[in-house]
């Protein structure tokens, strides 16, 4: 049966993060029930095809390099941090969004520890949710239950230090290149570091990215994109035209920064956050099966929080590219690679990208790249690729040596934001 792909999340880089969620694309593995489906590959032609009909998540996260003027934590996480053309608004518990101070001494805008999550809206009604920079424990591999998985441990991290906000004494890791950590080790999440530069948090997209007017299809059109409730996902698009449309949104936005297509790992870490008490706190989330592809379908239980201040169309939708690819190794890897997602491997976007090890087969692809931690791949096997072997029996799907990129999950697609200075 067809399966349409759409986008995801979108992501901002300032001198902060943050991320987006597009269209039609769900937040981590989801294979069809679990936050963690899978990380899966098109396996046939008729798969390269609708591979070219899939449009993703533009991931929106701020990066920092040094602390910015103002910043400060407010004793549980970082304070997000607006970017220019955003303004902070809060749920009124009556189906409205307020605009709220954002300096509130009493802090109405959010509550992490009571799983309400801060969200910012842009002048054209886009909205993202901020993600903290945190630390995570590496959880145990295999885990007992794989239908009822534990909840991820999660600290949220002072500024862009490896010190949690909480004053705990916490050993954390940092692996050497080329290895990874090991089940039981603190380590960053990785989606807090892009290129050589630290970030204090990301903003996400809050819904798959849907479209205004008449269907895009595959084609670059940032100005079309939007992260609005009660919209058609947008499906139909190439890896390579997603990834543009993604770097094009902050400025058709009238947003600061620079935006990006969410990577593999900026994937994980709305996973894991979302699988923490401070989310679901374990448990799986309701699914938005609209079958017309709506955006924020599914009730406040089908949001990361299990109320409305959460990312929604996690589970449900359509499946979603992100921007990852594994190095290829054969000719027709390359042509693959080449024709679907040309602007993913120009070097001058390197740091927006994830790049895995290449292999002969997905299993060996899969074995290869178990060093590469935080992406909700190798960490929530539970012993390699196939049906069932995923967090919530999820299926467990990895790029083979031809089809070298990544979808996530089977049904939804969200949009990120790297904000980063131009110039």
């Amino acid at each position: 049966m067809r399966e349409n792909k759409g986008i995801t999340l979108i992501a901002l880089i300032i001198t902060i993060i943050v991320l987006l969620i597009l269209v039609s694309v769900s937040i981590a593995f989801l294979a069809g029930s679990g936050i963690f489906g899978e990380a899966q590959t098109a396996a046939s032609e008729m798969q390269i095809r609708h591979m070219r009909e899939q449009m993703s998540i533009l991931h929106g996260e701020t990066a920092i390099a040094e602390f910015l003027p103002g910043w400060r934590h407010d004793g549980t996480v970082n304070v997000p941090a607006l970017i220019g053309g955003t303004e902070s608004v809060r749920y009124d518990g009556n189906g409205e969004w307020v605009i709220t101070d954002p300096n509130n001494p009493n802090n109405t805008w959010y509550d992490y520890e009571n799983q309400e999550w801060a969200n910012a809206r842009d002048a054209n009604g886009n909205m993202f949710v901020w993600i903290p920079r945190f630390a995570y424990q590496v959880p145990p591999r295999p885990v007992e239950n794989i239908a009822q998985p534990p909840a991820i441990n999660v600290r949220f991290l002072d500024g862009v230090t490896n010190n949690p906000i909480s004053g705990e004494n916490l050993s954390i890791v940092t692996p050497e290149p080329g290895t990874g950590p090991s089940p039981g080790d603190w380590v960053v999440h990785p989606a807090f570091t892009l290129g050589s530069r630290q970030l204090q948090g990301i903003w996400v997209g809050k819904y798959t990215t849907g479209f205004v007017g008449t269907a895009p299809g595959n084609t670059v059109a940032p100005e079309r994109a939007v992260i609005e409730p009660e919209r058609t996902m947008w499906r139909n698009i190439n890896l390579s035209n997603i990834f543009d449309t993604s770097r094009g949104f902050a400025d058709a936005n009238g947003i600061g920064g620079t935006s990006s297509l969410l990577r593999n790992r900026d994937w994980g870490a709305v996973a894991y956050l979302t699988h923490s008490r401070y989310g679901t706190n374990g448990q799986m989330m309701g699914t938005n099966s609209d079958p017309g592809r709506i955006t924020g379908r599914g009730g406040p239980g089908s949001s990361s929080t299990g109320n409305a201040t959460g990312i929604f169309d996690l589970r449900g939708g359509s499946s979603e590219y992100v921007a990852a690819y594994v190095t290829p190794n054969t000719p027709d890897g390359l042509r693959n690679l080449e024709t679907l997602a040309t602007s993913l491997i120009d070097p001058l976007h390197a740091e927006f990208v994830d790049v895995y090890a290449s292999g002969l087969d997905a299993a060996r692809i899969f074995n290869a790249n178990s060093h590469m931690f935080g992406n909700a791949a190798w960490e929530v096997s539970n012993g390699g690729t196939g049906p069932g072997m995923s967090w919530f029996g999820s299926s467990m799907l990895f790029p083979n040596g031809t089809h070298l990129t990544f979808f996530r999950g089977r049904k939804l697609q969200h949009i990120t934001w790297r904000n980063i200075p131009h110039g």
